[in-house]
């Protein structure tokens, strides 16, 4: 498993959707190989999160570099 986390980024033009998030709103992106619980797996969970006040987004990514890391990542993103 590898966990990718990014620096903070600034936001210049920060978007009128983006100002309306409370400090509590988290993005979450999760990528699979399909639809299928039984056959497909997950690979990717992504997790951005906006700074109200100093206008930052900050990005952490788990990523299952082998099948077999799916577990691995779920428990990652339970902690």
């Amino acid at each position: 498993m590898k966990e990718i986390t990014y620096p903070k980024k600034r936001i210049e033009r920060t978007p009128t959707a983006i100002r309306q998030l409370t400090g509590d709103d988290l993005f979450l992106d999760i990528e699979t190989t399909g639809l299928s619980s039984k056959r497909n797996k997950i690979y990717l969970i992504g997790l951005g999160k906006f700074n109200i006040e100093d206008s930052t987004i900050s990005v952490r990514q788990l990523f299952a570099e082998e099948e077999k890391e799916e577990e691995a990542i779920l428990k990652a993103f339970q902690k």
